[in-house]
């Protein structure tokens, strides 16, 4: 399972979580569903991709507006 410290050493890996966050973020916006943390990292793992709820919170904090819901 990733992690934050292993984005540190793979940028690649983290500017495509960076993408997949946001991505994920106004794709459930523009069918007016939640947008939230939780919802993101259940999409991100039903898609098969192992990654814990740590670093999606980050991410998601890094690149969402703070008045995203």
């Amino acid at each position: 399972m990733l992690g934050v410290s292993c984005l540190v050493k793979n940028t690649d890996l983290r500017e495509n979580l960076n993408e997949l966050v946001e991505y994920l973020a106004y794709a459930r916006l523009s069918k007016n569903q939640n947008a939230g943390i939780a919802d993101i990292y259940n999409d991100i793992r039903s898609s098969g991709i192992e990654v814990d709820l740590q670093t999606v919170g980050f991410i998601y904090n890094d690149v969402l507006p703070k008045n995203i819901e």
